[in-house]
């Protein structure tokens, strides 16, 4: 097993190309499995990945009831096992051999990657619930992925640029502040329910690793987000028992600051998915890669 550090995290989420994943747990009744493609990372610090599952699902409740889950994104040489579990068969798992992970969760062998998660968080989204978990330990292999688009598995194509405005260096800067304020209204809209600020939500995020962090070094990390951190930002966080000082005078999130964060986090990923909808899977993968490499 590999501790869930930024980089290794990073490198194991980034075998879910477009992805095909099965998400598994243990019932009270049986073990329950199903295939879903709406798998995505939330946060590397602390480490957390979200899901969805239709509400009409039968699953629905061993996912929500058991409090942990386990996500397996397929290698390419899985794409049997991932029509089985997207097929009605009663029992998915026959003759399949699994052991068992966090929670009782039940665990696929030779998969691009494997997460095992302890649910943090459960969002309304629509016809759908997202279920967002805290990665407790994850697995990463060097086969490839299955990937799935247009309706069957295959390669992914890159996006190309459309039109002439694809090369207007000058129209750049206003798409990517209209794209940021338009992905990040929910989040706002969050932070004023809660009198939160922006530097008080990077405070939390920065936190939400295990390492205590002191106040000098956090306020780099803001600064480098164009925000500037100050005594009373912290102050507030502590009376609000979301952060607390050592003696030290490292600070570190609590667990009520723990939740607010994935609280958050999750309504930050549902805004998103709801801007991006528009976008087929491919597209979004190009524009997040285009973006990494435009602000590395």
């Amino acid at each position: 097993m590999t501790k869930a550090t930024s980089l290794a995290l990073r490198q194991a989420l980034g075998s879910f190309a477009t992805g095909v994943t099965i998400v598994t747990a243990q019932g009270r009744v049986g073990d329950v499995g199903v295939t879903a493609n709406s798998f995505s990372s939330v946060s590397l610090e602390p480490p957390m990945v979200l899901w969805s599952l239709n509400k009409a699902s039968a699953s629905l409740g061993a996912f929500t009831e058991s409090g942990a889950f386990a996500v397996h994104v397929l290698a390419a040489h899985q794409q049997a096992m991932s029509d089985r579990f997207a097929s009605r068969s009663a029992d998915r798992f026959k003759g399949l051999s699994v052991t068992r992970g966090y929670g009782g969760a039940p665990l696929i062998d030779n998969c691009a990657a494997r997460f095992q998660c302890r649910l943090a968080f459960r969002y309304d989204g629509g016809d759908h619930e997202i279920l967002v978990g805290e990665v407790v330990e994850f697995e990463h292999s060097d086969h490839a992925p299955l990937v799935f688009h247009g309706g069957r598995y295959g390669a992914i194509n890159a996006m190309a640029p459309r039109g002439d405005d694809a090369d207007d260096a000058g129209e750049l800067m206003r798409l990517v502040s209209r794209a940021y304020h338009r992905l990040f209204y929910d989040v706002r809209q969050e932070f004023a329910r809660r009198a939160l600020t922006e530097e008080a939500y990077y405070v939390l995020r920065i936190l939400g690793g295990d390492e205590p962090q002191s106040f000098d070094a956090i306020a780099q990390v803001v600064a480098r987000a164009g925000r500037r951190l100050t005594a009373d930002v912290m102050q507030d966080l502590e009376q609000r028992s979301m952060i607390v000082s050592a003696e030290d005078h490292r600070f570190c999130l609590t667990g009520d600051g723990r939740h607010v964060l994935i609280e958050l986090a999750a309504v930050r990923l549902s805004g998103e998915q709801v801007a991006l909808s528009h976008l087929d899977r491919s597209e979004i993968s190009a524009l997040k890669d285009l973006m990494r490499r435009l602000a590395p």
